[in-house]
């Protein structure tokens, strides 16, 4: 096995990658040319000041918060076609109320009615080292085959803002900010998707190295990790329910960067005769085996 390969295995959980090598994957569609819109040049400038991690940012953080409201609305001001407005937001998490483009931007899926919204920011360098930008995730005008949402990366300039990139293609649940050496700084973002009893849970690396608002070039991702539960389905051979317990970026020796991930391996390994004919089975009949993997990658 090649250590810049990335393998996953029903059986055993290998992870050999290296997040040094180029990666792999386009993101998403590059955004046209806007315009520079105004937002409120201290929020900018609150949000942007935070972005400041460069080369010693060295161990991977979460720096992922939900904007404020004047910075939702500088954001949706660049992205919202038809204009936004206000809308009811019960439990969304931290605001009484919240904004959303009046209609679906094109390059979502479409929705009537106002539903595009702005989630969570995560401030850094991403497209170069001194650049002041905020990936934001939304959601809103995406069905499950279009991942619910996807993210826009802007950047300041001077006291506003514009586009640089939108990738469509999913929402994260945790993303951790490190610093390569030349000052820019790359993501590593956990997902998961569920269709008809099996799950799944990833790891990704994000770049957006060298990217401009002329779209020539595009964000890039690549799978570090994966995991699958299979245990909500039925009529199945291998029952597995792996999940990713915890993991970080840390300073290993010598001064290396790593990504530190701990699996937790479920089997069932002898599998009742009516689970492969019936979907009934009750859980508690299931006789399952348990380890716990740790794998530290070199970043």
């Amino acid at each position: 096995m090649r250590r810049n390969d990335f393998i996953r295995t029903r059986g055993i959980a290998v992870l050999l990658l290296s997040l040094a090598l180029p990666a792999v994957g386009v993101l998403g569609c590059a955004s046209t040319a806007p315009a520079a819109i105004q937002g409120d040049s201290a929020e900018v400038k609150a949000v942007s000041a935070q972005a400041e991690g460069g080369a010693d940012d060295v161990e991977g953080e979460s720096v992922r918060v939900v904007p404020s409201m004047e910075m939702k609305k500088a954001i949706l001001a660049q992205v919202c076609e038809g204009g936004f407005e206000q809308i009811s937001s019960e439990g969304l998490e931290g605001e009484e109320a919240d904004v959303a483009c009046s209609t679906c931007p094109s390059f979502t899926e479409g929705a009537d009615g106002p539903n595009f919204i702005i989630q969570h920011i995560t401030p850094g360098s991403f497209s170069g080292p001194g650049q002041s930008e905020v990936l934001a995730e939304y959601t809103g005008c995406d069905s499950a085959a279009g991942g619910y949402g996807g993210r826009v990366l802007l950047r300041e300039v001077g006291d506003s803002m514009e586009v640089v990139d939108i990738q469509p293609g999913g929402l994260f649940q945790e993303c951790k900010r490190f610093a390569r050496e030349d000052g820019r700084d790359e993501l590593v973002c956990m997902s998961s998707a569920m269709r008809q009893g099996y799950s799944m849970d990833a790891l990704d690396l994000y770049s957006f190295e060298g990217l401009t608002p002329s779209g020539e070039q595009k964000a890039q991702s690549k799978r570090l990790a994966e995991v699958e539960r299979n245990d909500g389905a039925c009529l199945i051979e291998d029952i597995v329910a792996d999940t990713i317990q915890a993991w970080s970026i840390e300073q290993g020796e010598a001064g290396k960067i790593e990504l530190v991930v701990t699996i937790e391996q479920q089997r069932v390994p002898e599998i009742p005769d009516a689970y492969e004919t019936s979907c009934d089975v009750p859980e508690d009949e299931l006789e399952w085996q348990t380890e716990v993997v740790e794998t530290r990658v070199e970043l």
